[in-house]
């Protein structure tokens, strides 16, 4: 709120509205201190004297917040009862008997066959082979040529002259008479 400072004017004019920089606002209205602001007095030409110091005081306008009441009318909830006629319900318990049916479970036997595996031992007899070595005679065939004498029949052809009858007929022409 404090230490803040007032900008001259708006325009840069005299007699404009202030306009506070970085002041608060309380209830719309701007509120600032008073600030007092020291100027040197412009120099023309460098002098050897000490410069002279000149304060000028400003009057900044602080604005102050006043309060102001507005009667504003507002809706209020008033409880009003009203008595209104419900019909609660009442249970009246009656007993009734309804048959409901109940399962009974029972056990009835009931021959499964069933595989059961058993081993029965049966001796078979399993022929091994065994080697005997037996000495057997082998018959070898030697062949050997022997010259032996065979009476052979010969046939022989011998010409025999054999008296044949031999019947030849003979046609002989013999002249005939012929009557015409």
């Amino acid at each position: 709120m404090f230490g803040t400072t007032t900008v001259g004017a708006l325009g840069g004019g005299i007699g404009a509205f202030p306009t506070t920089v970085g002041a608060p606002m309380v209830g719309g209205a701007v509120m600032s201190a008073p600030v007092v602001e020291t100027f040197a007095a412009p120099m023309a030409a460098p002098m050897i004297s000490a410069p002279a110091v000149q304060t000028v005081e400003k009057v900044v306008e602080v604005p102050q917040l006043m309060t102001q009441e507005v009667v504003r009318q507002v809706p209020v909830v008033q409880m009003q009862e009203v008595v209104r006629n419900v019909p609660v319900p009442q249970i009246q318990t009656v007993e009734k008997l309804v048959e409901v049916p109940q399962v009974q479970t029972y056990e009835t036997v009931i021959p499964v066959p069933q595989v059961q595996v058993q081993e029965v031992v049966r001796q078979v007899p399993r022929v091994m082979p065994q080697e005997v070595v037996r000495q057997v005679p082998v018959p070898q065939v030697q062949t050997v040529e022997k010259v032996v004498e065979v009476p052979q029949t010969q046939v022989m052809e011998k010409v025999v002259p054999v008296p044949q009858v031999v019947t030849q007929e003979v046609v002989r022409q013999v002249a005939r008479p012929q009557t015409i």
